[in-house]
């Protein structure tokens, strides 16, 4: 099934990457990609518009998928198509509700529905927090 484990193996590192720089969290925008773009003095936009670390990512794919495919013996097209629809997909809800549930901790755990509800919170004495969240039926 697999011709060349090595390109498979950093086909893998690609796409991993170029999932990790679309990750949209803790914010409803990919932050990650532009966090680390900014430490590196690299521009995330330019004055014309284009986005830097979409056109990365986006390139980070390309590499990756040109190296999966390459690496298979059987089935190129079909896990390549899939490939590209799992990276259009998982960045999104599932992987941000993954993370909270299972990895998170503190207020990065805490998950809610902007569109549905409001939350504040406030400091007390001592250094605790206390949150509230109303949820507002549809």
């Amino acid at each position: 099934m697999i011709k060349n484990k090595s390109m498979f193996y950093i086909s893998l590192v690609f796409l991993f990457i170029a999932i990790l720089l679309n990750f949209p969290f803790p914010h409803s925008y990919p932050f990650g990609g532009e966090v680390i773009f900014m430490t590196w003095n690299i521009p995330v936009r330019f004055a014309n518009g284009l986005h830097t670390v979409g056109i990365f990512s986006l390139a980070l794919l390309i590499i990756g998928l040109f190296l999966l495919v390459n690496s298979l013996k059987k089935y190129r097209g079909r896990i390549g198509f899939l490939v590209f629809l799992l990276f259009i997909f998982v960045p999104g809800g599932f992987m941000v509700s993954f993370y909270q549930e299972n990895f998170a901790t503190g207020i990065y755990a805490v998950s809610y529905a902007a569109e549905e509800s409001e939350c504040s919170f406030e400091m007390k004495s001592g250094g605790e927090l206390y949150m509230e969240n109303v949820s507002y039926p549809l």
